[in-house]
Order: C-alpha cells, then sequence, then structure tokens
C-alpha cells in the first residue's frame, strides 16, 4: 500500500515538473513577442543606429501595400557609416592632440 502511495506521487510530480516546464515555455515565447519591436511591451535600447523599415512587396486585391518590414541593409549600412564617422573624429582627435603636444615642446 505504502509503495503504491509513494508511485502515485512520484507520478504526480513529474506532471507537474512537466506541466510546469510548458508553462514556462509558453511564457517565455508570449515575452518575447511582446518585448520585440513593435510589440506591447517595446524595451527601447539606447543604439545610435536608426531601424529603417520598407514596405512589403506582398499586395492585396486592390494592389496595396500595407504591411511594413525591417530594412536590415539600410540599417547596417548606417551602422557602417556610424562607425566610420566615429574612426574618422577619433584619428582626427588623435592628429590634434598630436600637433598641440609638439607644438608645445618647440616652444
Amino acid at each position: 500500500m505504502k509503495k503504491c502511495f509513494e508511485r502515485d506521487i512520484q507520478e504526480w510530480e513529474e506532471r507537474e515538473k512537466k506541466n510546469k516546464i510548458k508553462i514556462l515555455k509558453k511564457w517565455d515565447f508570449l515575452e518575447k513577442r511582446m518585448k520585440k519591436d513593435r510589440g506591447m511591451w517595446e524595451i527601447e535600447e539606447k543604439s545610435d543606429v536608426i531601424e529603417r523599415f520598407k514596405i512589403d512587396k506582398a499586395e492585396d486585391s486592390l494592389r496595396r501595400r500595407m504591411r511594413l518590414k525591417r530594412d536590415y541593409q539600410a540599417s547596417f549600412k548606417e551602422y557602417l557609416s556610424v562607425a566610420a564617422f566615429q574612426e574618422k573624429m577619433k584619428s582626427k582627435a588623435s592628429m590634434q592632440s598630436m600637433l598641440s603636444s609638439g607644438s608645445g615642446e618647440k616652444t
């Protein structure tokens, strides 16, 4: 009788564990969906890159294109241009510091 009772408890605990895992997976899915860009709980990330969108090629029966999709190529190109600009500014600042330190020694 005691063994049967223990086995029932173990089976019940296993089912509870599986249900918890299912619930956690479902919650993670819903949370990701809510937090992604254009979601209800969107998390604003501080970044130098502006996200660009373009019109999707899908059309309805009246040949309207109503959906937007993210333009990853434009964002990446913009990221590269920002990175190049920052690098240029760093080199310019280092050149100015070298010139100012060099002129100070001559005087």
